[in-house]
């Protein structure tokens, strides 16, 4: 799924890639004016087999190929999230995005499937995604590295966030061109199409800028840490059951290796930054931030790019850790 004109922009892209990368913690908890999503009380119940959420993404593929936008009323949270080129969007756009697909999928199997607990009501799930088929006229990107977060919603598991993107030989890879400044960008939805108060158009609980300070400034902590190549940094500011998907579609399931990916090549980095964070709030103690990652410099001799970025952070205790990112290519 990008749930996802997503496949059709990625094939424009077909090549991007990228370090991640933010200290230590800060204790503090969501703000009580933030009230988690309804249906993510706390629960007793065991967390999803691994094969059941897998079963949703695949089930959910075969729908988003037919233009079913039905399946996803009831797949999607109503607070969903997606994030691609630089923007963030919500159950109610995808529904928009679903019914204009006009997709032949002569076959799309998923392999390398893996899943993080996060808690006992949220886990993710990634997966190698290969597609034979076509949109229109173009060809459907193949292989892409694709990840899902899931949230417990009373009995159900619902998607709170899904991003895919292509896997590529770090060796070939060629950034994706920069968009050329135009007057006429992409128009907004208009605002009176949207009914606030139709599940489909709710958007995540808005955090206090408190709250946003706190978690993006702990992820200029890892970027920052990176730079340094500071490992004992990085490592405390990340959760020790850590997964990460990178800009090449690369899949990093532990600390151990995360740190080797990112600490292992020869870089000389002269800045990082992130820019125009967002964060909302998947429960209390698990807090999802979108945003830009810029680097100036090189690896391995390689000048770096800058990525669109998802983070999830959970709370350990009195800190906030690390414990999902995803990138994909930005220009």
């Amino acid at each position: 799924m990008k749930y996802l004109a997503l496949l059709l922009f990625l094939v424009s892209l077909s090549l991007a890639c990228g370090s991640t990368p933010a200290n230590t913690n800060t204790a503090a908890k969501a703000p009580a004016a933030n009230a988690a999503p309804a249906g993510s009380k706390p629960s007793s119940l065991p967390p999803p087999s691994k094969e059941a959420l897998v079963e949703f993404d695949r089930l959910g593929n075969e729908a988003w190929a037919k233009g079913d936008a039905t399946y996803f009323e009831n797949l999607l949270a109503d607070n969903f999230v997606s994030y691609f080129g630089g923007k963030r969007g919500t159950k109610g756009d995808e529904l928009r995005i679903i019914p204009e697909n006009k997709c032949a999928i002569r076959s799309w199997t998923l392999d390398e499937t893996q899943m993080l607990v996060i808690d006992a009501d949220t886990a993710v799930v990634s997966y190698k995604s290969n597609i034979d088929g076509t949109c229109g006229d173009v060809v459907l990107p193949s292989p892409l590295r694709a990840a899902t977060v899931w949230v417990r919603s009373g009995d159900s598991w619902k998607s709170i966030y899904h991003n895919s993107t292509p896997i590529v030989d770090p060796a070939t890879f060629v950034p994706p061109p920069a968009k050329p400044a135009t007057k006429s960008a992409e128009k907004p939805i208009p605002q009176k199409t949207i009914n606030p108060n139709s599940p489909n158009e709710k958007r995540p609980p808005v955090v206090a800028d408190q709250f946003t300070d706190l978690i993006a400034g702990l992820e200029r902590q890892v970027w920052e840490a990176w730079k340094a190549r500071d490992s004992a940094k990085l490592g405390a500011l990340m959760a020790e059951n850590v997964m990460f998907v990178d800009g090449f579609g690369g899949f990093l399931g532990s600390k151990d290796a995360v740190l080797a990916s990112w600490l292992g090549p020869k870089c000389e980095i002269e800045s990082v930054e992130i820019s125009s964070p967002s964060v909302s709030l998947i429960n209390p103690n698990v807090a999802l931030m979108t945003f830009k990652g810029t680097a100036v410099g090189t690896c391995d001799g390689k000048k770096l790019f800058p990525f669109w970025e998802t983070a999830v952070y959970r709370q350990e205790g009195s800190s906030w850790k690390l414990i999902f990112g995803f990138e994909t290519p930005a220009s």
